[in-house]
């Protein structure tokens, strides 16, 4: 087990080092933002596909969303509008490069990325990334902050880099959404330090759908 300081060794340049051509890369986190993007614009192009998950609702339409209060609805335009930046990047940024960058990374995401939200009552708590055998956790967004580019306000948080060691045919498998031992399922979680259910979907044997509450 490696340990990345993002001050010594910054996440964004050991991930640059591990991502590939053909590389299958799933994150956990609670915000996307397309400066991410840009600082891993290069390799992040190469790789067979990115799926998403958001720890917290964002671009879901909740059947009772109409009946939520004003304060519930304001924290998700807040989630939404983290794309284009969180609040500290924004501030770094030059406003006549957003839309070339946002336009960039548009294109990158309908080729490559799988975005889901988490729906369900479960809050998510482990949130991380897994790029081909590699681990790291814990990864609270997927921001220049968090990649170690920036300095935010966050304290200093050591980030996890584990080999989870699977067999390439396993990992093919993952990345096809088929089935894999529970055996192998487990190492994941040993490794991330989370339970089953944060890195699977449980899925009704009749109508293939999850039912526990992770929603395109």
């Amino acid at each position: 087990m490696d340990f990345i300081d993002n001050v010594n060794v910054t996440l964004k340049d050991d991930l640059a080092l591990e991502l590939q051509k053909g590389s299958m890369l799933s994150i956990v986190a609670a915000d996307f933002s397309m400066y991410a993007f840009e600082a891993l614009r290069k390799e992040l192009s190469e790789i067979e596909e990115l799926r998403f998950i958001f720890t917290d609702p964002t671009f879901i339409q909740k059947e009772n969303s109409k009946k939520e209060k004003r304060e519930f609805y304001i924290p998700k335009i807040n989630r939404e509008r983290r794309i284009y930046g969180t609040e500290f990047e924004v501030k770094l940024r030059n406003e006549l490069n957003q839309k070339a960058i946002a336009k960039e990374c548009a294109e990158w995401i309908k080729k490559k990325v799988t975005f889901k939200s988490n729906v369900g009552n479960k809050e998510i708590i482990n949130r991380f990334i897994v790029l081909n055998d590699k681990a790291y956790s814990p990864v609270n967004s997927f921001t220049t902050v968090d990649l170690g580019c920036e300095q935010g306000n966050n304290m200093e948080t050591n980030i996890a880099k584990v080999s989870i060691a699977l067999h390439t045919a396993v990992i093919a498998k993952l990345g096809k959404g088929e089935n894999i031992k529970t055996g192998v399922l487990i190492k994941i979680c040993e490794g991330l330090q989370c339970d089953l259910t944060d890195i699977m979907e449980l899925v009704d044997a009749e109508t293939k759908c999850p039912d526990y509450g992770i929603e395109t």
